[in-house]
């Protein structure tokens, strides 16, 4: 819980600063002579590129818009422009996007966009390798292949870099649910081990009375490996493999046991026996994880697509679509998922992993839908609210169905900051706050009962502050940005909002000082976030051939 939260935390930190334009004016930072970029892409709902596309770029004060061509790649430019927040819409044969808001204040050339048409089916246009593997039918053998892995800048953003952000969020969060969700992964144990409610004396003292024994040594293991101590369960399960090596359900455990300790090398090792001995869906998933722990995600994802070969189940499907959509991967991620998700739909992770991918490919609305099923598939967890929260606070528009889903988690965990948060958020960003506002005045008690409930949420104090300011009452949203502040050092949209608040009661050292806590902060996250991207490779998909 503790890491989702400082996902959370981490994605909240980058979204809160899409606002930022509308306070620039209070800062006198010589910024109105400087130029910046944007660049984009035009595709269709399956991701293939649409050249030719007139994209028009509007500026909300100015009258006179800008308009390009994509190129032959679906790709456009519009450079030397002042920084400002602009809507850009695309249009191509007839067929609209819709307009998407980027905010491009910073002077840097990381402001992406990807707008996406829904293409009419009567119109042709270019056939590409990608677009085969986009259109994946996946019957029995999908018509893609993964056929290599290029560096973190050929990734591809849509509305703006906190979209981009929240996608790669949710996709790091997804590649987690693999272990919240199903723990060890030691399949049909339970039935099969009549001595599962021994203690642990009692089963080191049936190993102490007769050490040559595989049973006494497997159970020993087991209860070691369950309870999370994989350390501690190695030397029981290598024992009852010298005893046994023939039995699969051991070999198994003793491969998890080494990979959960951190033993990579015997993790592989001991795993490659057990795929030479036979074809095993849970053995060629734990060599994906193996794989993708070295650094070796082509590997890995070749592993994950083996398992469900070998074995459809729904910890297997889970496992491939999230290495598709954690490297990127996109749309093929989506097919997996989708068919994860006919096969298992009562599977809540599945259909989040489902909205994650939609979500990647701005095709938010779709994205909202699934996400409100998930939390609907399982209603007390409160992951399902969590991402809803997190996507519809970069999305273009207010979504559909996730106002009443996030009050929901309210009712059913009144208790819950986080819920309590996320439910006054959604109520905000869909009815702006006024003096007299009945929403903003609940959102107002939900972010006081947030506070209340922990008072490290950083990001409710925050909200607070921006309710006191429209109110014009400075003092108090001092006050608030200054709690921000001291729950969450590192929240700089408080730092940015505390500034601006010093600047309007005449306090000019106080606000130069938090606008330059506020850069640095800004400055440390964004290489954070390179990085983390740097790290991750994208993989490059190829169509596989046709059959005859």
């Amino acid at each position: 819980m503790l890491l989702r939260l400082s996902l959370l935390l981490a994605i909240l930190l980058t979204i809160a600063s899409l606002d930022k334009q509308a306070l620039a004016q209070a800062r006198t930072d010589g910024t109105k002579d400087r130029q910046t970029a944007i660049h984009g892409a035009v595709r269709d709902t399956r991701g293939t590129p649409l050249p030719e596309a007139v994209v028009t770029l509007t500026q909300p004060e100015s009258t006179a818009p800008r308009q390009t061509t994509s190129d032959a790649a679906g790709n456009f430019d519009f450079r030397d422009i002042k920084p400002a927040k602009y809507s850009v819409q695309a249009e191509w044969h007839g067929q609209r996007s819709t307009a998407q808001e980027i905010d491009a204040s910073s002077d840097s050339e990381s402001n992406v966009v990807t707008l996406v048409i829904a293409v009419a089916p009567n119109i042709p246009h270019k056939s590409s390798a990608n677009e085969k593997a986009a259109a994946m039918e996946f019957a029995d053998e999908p018509d893609f292949k993964i056929a290599g892995v290029t560096d973190w800048t050929a990734v591809g953003g849509h509305g703006s870099d906190a979209n981009l952000r929240t996608s790669e969020t949710l996709a790091r969060q997804t590649v987690l649910m693999q272990d919240s969700h199903a723990q060890y992964r030691l399949p049909g144990l339970t039935e099969e081990n009549p001595e599962a409610g021994k203690s642990e004396a009692e089963l080191r003292a049936a190993v102490s009375q007769d050490p040559q024994s595989f049973r006494t040594n497997h159970e020993l293991g087991d209860f070691l490996l369950r309870a999370g101590r994989a350390q501690e369960s190695i030397a029981p399960l290598q024992a009852a493999n010298r005893i046994d090596s023939a039995d699969k359900t051991n070999a198994y455990e003793l491969a998890l046991a080494y990979k959960m300790a951190g033993d990579l090398a015997h993790a592989r090792e001991q795993t490659e026996r057990l795929l030479h001995a036979s074809a095993d869906g849970n053995a060629h998933r734990l060599m994906g994880e193996i794989d993708e722990a070295q650094n070796d995600p082509l590997h890995a994802v070749r592993e994950f697509e083996a398992a469900v070969r070998t074995n459809a189940s729904e910890e297997n499907y889970f496992a491939w679509g999230s290495e598709l959509l954690l490297h990127r991967a996109i749309w093929q991620a989506k097919a997996v998922f989708e068919k994860g998700a006919a096969a298992y739909p009562s599977s809540s992770r599945m259909t989040m992993g489902l909205g994650a991918s939609l979500f990647a490919g701005a095709l938010y609305e779709q994205a909202a839908q699934r996400l409100c099923e998930a939390s609907d598939l399982a209603p007390s967890d409160p992951e399902p609210y969590e991402i809803l929260g997190k996507v519809d606070a970069v999305s273009p528009d207010p979504l559909p169905c996730i106002e009443t889903k996030l009050a929901r988690f309210v009712d059913l965990q009144p208790s819950s900051s986080e819920a309590n948060y996320l439910y006054a958020a959604a109520l905000l960003r869909r009815h702006p706050a006024g003096v007299n506002d009945s929403s903003a005045q609940h959102a107002e008690s939900l972010l006081t009962r947030a506070v209340t409930l922990d008072s490290r949420c950083g990001e409710a104090y925050l909200q607070l502050g921006i309710l006191s300011s429209s109110h014009h009452d400075m003092s108090a949203a001092v006050s608030f940005f200054q709690k921000a502040i001291s729950a969450e050092p590192e929240l700089g949209d408080a730092h940015y909002r505390l500034a601006v608040a010093y600047d309007r009661l005449g306090e000019k050292d106080k606000a130069q000082h938090e606008f330059a806590q506020h850069d640095a902060i800004e400055k440390e996250q964004a290489a954070a976030v390179e990085k983390q991207r740097q790290e991750i490779k994208q993989f490059e998909v190829a169509a596989q051939p046709e059959k005859n």
